[in-house]
């Protein structure tokens, strides 16, 4: 019974045993209605573990396909356990407001991925999300705006043995876009991800990260084979305290500036960070410079190539002093303790740096 003026929900349960198509109708009884109204109702059934809507409480190790937009909704909490995967079926968001535990293992990983040829839209985290935990994952073949794989939004969650890769953008981050955020990544690979040519004069950066005003730590990290229109690897914009400590930002291509990492206006600390083997259309193959001073320290800038400007340098400076030391910078740099020579890589063609 719903009374005049209130809003009510009616569960309709249909028998999980018929793969046909089912029609029925729903009965509205009411002196206010002429007798005999009602409101059709229709399925078809499909195999399998469908998924759609809002998602709460516990998913156990299966394959799950997902037929429509899903979301965890603000103070839920979704776990889901080593060996689950999720297959999205079209074009749909996973929308996360609450908090999302994802817990894979070594053996038996975590996965997000189409389901079908259409690509779904990946990940995205709004403001109450900053207790969610992902571990031993993998999110591939999303697509959309910000952030293809994953869309970071005043949330820090922590990642932990996480694959993002083959994801793309049309505009912002092809495998991660970070806004007003300060997650933890450790042993994450990020590869082969890549923002769109919209074809109209805009710039598209950042293939594999955006960190947009966003402050991450980054540790054992690797940045590879991504593909942007400037900073292909990494884009800082507006970021004051970022910090990547072991990471390898090597094979990644930009068609305009920094193969492996573009700076906006930004101020990160890189510490034992190898940036090698990274191309660029017209300069800075390795690290291209807008007003920004970060600090490089114990660090590798070597090997990446442009074609025009500084083909064997890799650092181009549009206004901010960085302060290198300790390094080994193809070309020389000044500073207490820099190098130039040969870093000896054990086997950079195939990613051993």
């Amino acid at each position: 019974i719903i009374d005049p003026l209130h809003v009510g929900k009616i569960n309709i349960v249909a028998n999980n045993s018929n793969m046909e198509y089912i029609e029925n109708e729903m009965i509205l009884i009411s002196n206010d209605l002429p007798q005999g109204i009602s409101v059709s109702l229709s399925l078809t059934g499909a195999a399998g573990n469908i998924l759609t809507g809002d998602l709460s409480g516990t998913y156990t190790s299966s394959t799950y396909r997902i037929s429509r937009d899903i979301s965890i909704a603000s103070d839920d909490i979704v776990t889901l356990q080593s060996g689950t995967t999720f297959l999205f079926d079209g074009e749909y968001n996973f929308s996360i407001y609450g908090t999302l535990i994802a817990l894979g293992t070594e053996q038996d990983s975590i996965i997000f991925d189409n389901y079908g040829t259409e690509k779904w839209r990946g990940l995205t985290l709004y403001e109450e999300s900053d207790q969610s935990e992902f571990r031993y994952l993998r999110i591939s073949g999303a697509q959309k705006d910000l952030g293809g794989g994953i869309r970071l939004a005043s949330s820090s969650p922590n990642f932990k043995h996480v694959t993002i890769s083959g994801n793309s953008s049309s505009s912002y981050g092809g495998g991660i876009y970070m806004s007003a955020s300060n997650p933890n990544l450790e042993h994450v690979s990020i590869s082969e991800n890549y923002t769109l040519n919209p074809g109209n004069g805009y710039v598209p950066p950042g293939g594999g990260i955006v960190l947009d005003q966003s402050n991450p730590t980054l540790n054992q990290v690797i940045i590879t084979q991504n593909t942007a229109m400037m900073g292909a690897g990494i884009y800082f914009i507006n970021c004051n305290n970022s910090t990547l400590n072991n990471v390898t930002i090597s094979g990644n291509s930009s068609l305009y500036f920094g193969g492996g990492v573009a700076l906006d206006n930004s101020y990160p600390i890189f510490n034992h960070v190898t940036i090698s083997e990274n191309t660029a259309g017209f300069s800075s193959g390795g690290i291209y410079l807008n007003q920004s001073d970060p600090q490089i320290i114990n660090s590798i800038i070597w090997g990446n190539t442009a074609s025009f400007g500084d083909t064997q340098i890799g650092i181009s400076e549009n206004g901010g002093t960085p302060l290198i030391t300790y390094s080994d910078i193809s070309g020389g740099w000044i500073g207490d303790g820099n190098i130039n020579s040969d870093p000896l890589f054990v086997d950079s063609e195939n990613g051993n740096y």
